[in-house]
């Protein structure tokens, strides 16, 4: 089995002034460059995630569940799972969805956090709750990360700084960070993805 090895590059410009006036620049920019990196190592794993998934499957829950929320979408993402004999332990959303999730309320104006969102922080149904911006607003991964995949370094991250195009004469460097790795993929059926608007529609009572 052979993978391909994804390169990952993020770059920005510096003055001279900067890399002159500042105590400590060195640390600042490879802090700075690496964050911008790292978002782009994570819009890149949930881009592989999204193309090798599970789609959603209300299953016996189909059209049985009264004012469907997104807490009823994920547990039965979960047990979807979990039929599959499969073991849940993350689930992937937009911090949005977490935001809209948390200030769910029941017919008194309570908050669902105290009752089915217990521990929402934490996670649902014991399973643990990762946001980044990378997910797509109103959809979700829920998956067994132990069976689904696995992330490879190929290369280390490296942060170096250099001239680039013109920076001489403009009184600049640039900076730039590379890494180069692979998310291996092993089995799509150990990550369920799905929309949580068609989802509810799919668990709602006729």
């Amino acid at each position: 089995v052979s993978f391909s090895i994804d390169k990952l590059a993020h770059r920005f410009s510096l003055s001279e002034e900067f890399l002159g006036d500042l105590p400590g620049a060195s640390q600042f920019i490879t802090s700075q460059i690496q964050g911008g990196l790292i978002e782009k190592m994570n819009a890149n794993i949930i881009t592989d995630v999204k193309a090798n998934d599970t789609d959603f499957a209300a299953g016996s829950f189909a059209l049985a569940i009264e004012s469907a929320n997104e807490f009823d979408v994920l547990m039965v993402a979960i047990n979807q799972l979990r039929l599959g004999n499969y073991n849940p332990d993350t689930i992937l959303l937009n911090p949005d969805d977490f935001v809209k999730m948390s200030l769910l309320k029941d017919t008194t104006n309570t908050y669902l956090r105290g009752t089915t969102g217990t521990n929402l922080v934490e996670n649902v149904q014991g399973v643990r709750i990762t946001q980044s911006p990378a997910v797509t607003s109103g959809t979700y991964h829920v998956m067994d990360t132990s069976s689904y995949a696995r992330y490879y370094n190929r290369e280390s991250l490296t942060v170096q700084v250099g001239f680039d195009g013109n920076d001489f004469s403009s009184g600049k460097r640039t900076a730039i960070a590379v890494h180069r790795g692979t998310l291996a993929i092993f089995d799509v059926k150990a990550c369920v993805t799905g929309t949580f608007s068609n989802n509810k529609a799919a668990l709602e009572t006729a």
